[in-house]
């Protein structure tokens, strides 16, 4: 495990987007970081890094490879890819047309000013061949093949925005249950951003704990999650 607080520094202003790609030190480097810290993993053992849309970035994609390590992450990007020898196509537009698979139901804990509500969601699943960003020092050249999960909802409620995810991963997803399997790993993510986030409000932390964050957060979650 591992952990590393940041505080968020503004961009200069009037930088543009070609002078941010060129900084020797970028934010977003922390996560390229954290797969670093957390390192390899044993022999016979599967890790996955689970992020949100600030992952979706090629050098994290190959931090992860570097590190013998998988991800999980939302896509941001809507990224070209190949669809044959010829074509070319962008990764959302191609998410979004694949048919639904399963349609089940899902819980959507509350955020933001947001009641807690229950939907049912369609779900689908297939893999593509991203093509590295041309503007980015830090990808490499070589295309990447991941599988994509989408899930998404046909009808929300008033005032509701539809909810859907798209959902890059470099783990083998050939089934609907495997496709299930990968959202459940990625609504983990609820748990420890409200867990972790009251417990740093309330100073739980500083209460309860040694002051180790992620063992803090272990010891009140309990073993029976799967939370990383």
């Amino acid at each position: 495990m591992a952990q590393e607080p940041f505080v968020r520094i503004a961009a200069p202003k009037g930088e543009q987007r070609h002078q941010r790609l060129k900084r020797k030190e970028r934010e977003t480097d922390v996560w390229m970081r954290q797969v670093g810290a957390i390192g390899k993993p044993k022999p016979g053992s599967t890790w996955v890094h689970v992020g949100d849309r600030g992952a979706d970035m090629f050098p994290f994609f190959l931090a992860c490879q570097a590190n013998q390590t998988h991800f999980l992450v939302r896509a941001a990007q809507n990224r070209r890819t190949e669809a044959d020898e010829e074509e070319i196509t962008s990764s959302l537009d191609r998410a979004r047309a694949f048919p639904s698979q399963q349609s089940r139901p899902l819980e959507v804990p509350a955020r933001h000013g947001h009641k807690a509500r229950s939907t049912q969601v369609q779900l689908a699943f297939g893999h593509m061949t991203l093509l590295p960003p041309r503007n980015e020092p830090q990808a490499s050249n070589d295309p990447l093949t991941v599988w994509v999960i989408r899930v998404w909802e046909e009808l929300a409620p008033e005032g509701e925005k539809p909810l859907e995810w798209i959902l890059l991963t470099s783990v083998p997803t050939t089934t609907l249950e495997q496709a299930r399997e990968r959202v459940d790993w990625y609504r983990q993510r609820w748990l420890v951003e409200i867990v972790q986030s009251q417990m740093t409000k309330t100073k739980l932390f500083r209460t309860w704990g040694s002051g180790d964050h992620i063992a803090d957060l272990h010891f009140l979650v309990g073993d029976y999650h799967t939370v990383n």
